[in-house]
Formats: structure tokens, sequence, C-alpha cells
């Protein structure tokens, strides 16, 4: 007898005490408690493990992702809360920065209009005062401008400009404005006076 034929005679007895044992074990479990309770549950929750196990962990990735995603999306939310109060605190910052700088009150140009061997002459004399974009007016009725009025950019030094008074002008006097920038990029305008012209041989 070959060693295959041996293993299959043994197979016959063992499968038929197991059948035998299930059967008897059966119709104990429907008369006697215990052995329900110790066999046929422990059984029972053996065989229905292996059927539980992915469910139970396909519905623990998915709780895991879920809670990732709301994880990630607070932080998101949180991240762009800050930029978002960093940069109003920064604009608030910038803002008080320039009303402090704009409380400080900037020295006054002083404008002189004066007229020399017939040349008229239009001059800051208030040393140290930055102004940029000066122009300059007169009432019509009072003097004639004739040429340029207007010289952009830096106004660093007295410069020359062309014009004649009129008869009210000449016994009254001139009132100029000029108007320029500052430092700080506001418009101003200030007054200049040109005195009116003494006749010669005339005192008073």
């Amino acid at each position: 007898m070959t060693g295959d034929e041996i293993l299959r005679l043994w197979w016959i007895p063992i499968g038929v005490a197991t059948v035998g044992g299930l059967t008897v074990a059966g119709i104990l479990a429907i008369f006697l408690k215990p052995v329900r309770e110790r066999f046929w549950k422990p059984l029972g929750r053996a065989l229905r493990w292996p059927f539980t196990l992915r469910p139970t962990t396909t519905r623990s990735l998915e709780a895991m992702d879920e809670k990732n995603e709301l994880l990630q999306t607070a932080v998101g939310e949180a991240k762009q809360t800050g930029i978002a109060e960093g940069r109003a605190e920064g604009r608030a910052e910038a803002l008080r920065e320039v009303e402090a700088e704009r409380a400080v009150p900037l020295a006054n140009p002083n404008w002189t209009v004066s007229m020399i061997h017939g040349v008229y002459r239009l001059a800051n004399t208030q040393g140290g005062v930055s102004v940029t974009d000066v122009s300059l007016s007169a009432p019509v009725d009072k003097f004639i401008l004739d040429g340029q009025t207007q010289w952009p950019g830096n106004f660093d030094q007295a410069t020359r400009f062309r014009g004649s008074p009129t008869h009210t002008g000449r016994e009254a006097g001139v009132p100029f404005t000029v108007r320029y920038r500052d430092a700080r990029g506001d418009w101003h305008d200030l007054p200049a006076f040109l005195d009116r012209e003494i006749p010669q041989g005339v005192y008073y």
C-alpha cells in the first residue's frame, strides 16, 4: 500500500469523526444552553471575523481621511485669517505713521517779488524749505504777466519773470499768489507782494 493510499484512509475516519462531532454538538446545543455558549457562539464569531475586518478597516480609513481634510481646511482658514489680520495691522500701522508724520507742521517758504533795474524776480527767502512745481499768478487789473509763470521740479533758487504792472498796480502795489508743492507733495498757496512804485521827486 502506497503512502497516498494510507493518507486517504486516515482522512476518512477523521472526516467521519468531525462530521459526527458537529452533528452531536448541534443536537446538544438545541437542548443545552452551556453547549451553545461555549461552542457555537465562539465558532460563529470566528467565522464572521474575516467578513467584518475589511469594512471596519475601510470605515476607519474613511473617517481618518475626513478628519485630515477637516484639519487641513481648518489650518488653511487659520493661515488665511492670520495673513489678512497681518495685512490689516500693517496697513493700520502705516496709516498711523503717516498721520503722525503729517501732524508735524512743515516750515513755510517766504515768497518775495522784487523789481531790480526793470527785471522782476521771484524768490524764496526761507532757507531749508524744499518746494517743487511753483507757479505765479496776479490780478489782471494790477499786473500783466508775459512769459513763463510755471517752474516744474525743484525750486531751489530765485527766478526771473516778465510782465508789467498796470496803472493801478503801480499806484497800489501788486498782490501775487504763489502756488507750490511741499516736501510731502501737498499743494499750498501763499502770497507775495510787489511794492507800489514811488514817483521820482515825490516823497511820502
